[in-house]
């Protein structure tokens, strides 16, 4: 039984791992990248010139790996948008965690870059009063979809587990010390 319970787990791992080195854009060595979340659209209502000339004083972020195209085919950047700014750290094409970069930032996403600008409190406070409301209500950000790496490793470590067991079990019934 455990002899065809590890088969079946090494199998799985394999055809897992051969998945994630196809379609994973991450890369292969340890990287810690800077990624910036969605957290909502700047309102049509906030004067969308000004917040333009605002982000154009920001840092530029450079996308070293695909997100979710928001733009729209025709046009080189979006409109602003408040984001979360975090990194993100994977190895072997694999995220296994993510923290805080910059916290909340107004920011416009162009083909090969973003370029943002950190918000602290005050500024938080001005963007709610030109959008009407406050877009970061109900946001948190959340680092369970930068675990999924680790799932590999435990998988490896039960693999491990159970060859020893299956082993033990071998040598226990052939009488070998």
């Amino acid at each position: 039984m455990l002899t065809a319970a590890r088969h079946l787990l090494a199998a799985v791992l394999l055809v897992a791992f051969a998945a994630i080195s196809f379609w994973s854009p991450r890369s292969w060595s340890l990287t810690d990248r800077p990624r910036i979340d969605l957290v909502a659209p700047i309102p049509k209502e906030a004067d969308l010139l000004k917040m333009r000339r605002f982000v154009s004083y920001g840092i530029t972020i450079p996308k070293t790996m695909p997100d979710i195209a928001r733009l729209i085919p025709g046009t080189t950047e979006t409109a602003p948008a408040l984001g979360y700014s975090f990194r993100e750290v994977d190895i072997l094409r694999m995220p296994i965690f993510a923290y805080e970069d910059q916290g909340y930032v107004m920011f416009v996403e162009r083909a090969g870059s973003y370029q943002a600008v950190p918000l602290d409190a005050d500024y938080l406070k001005l963007l709610r009063q030109a959008a009407g409301r406050d877009l970061s209500a109900g946001y948190s950000f959340s680092v369970w979809p930068y675990l999924w790496g680790w799932s590999m490793a435990v998988g490896f470590l039960l693999w491990l587990g159970l060859q020893v067991l299956d082993e033990k079990r071998r040598r226990d019934a052939s009488g070998i010390l």
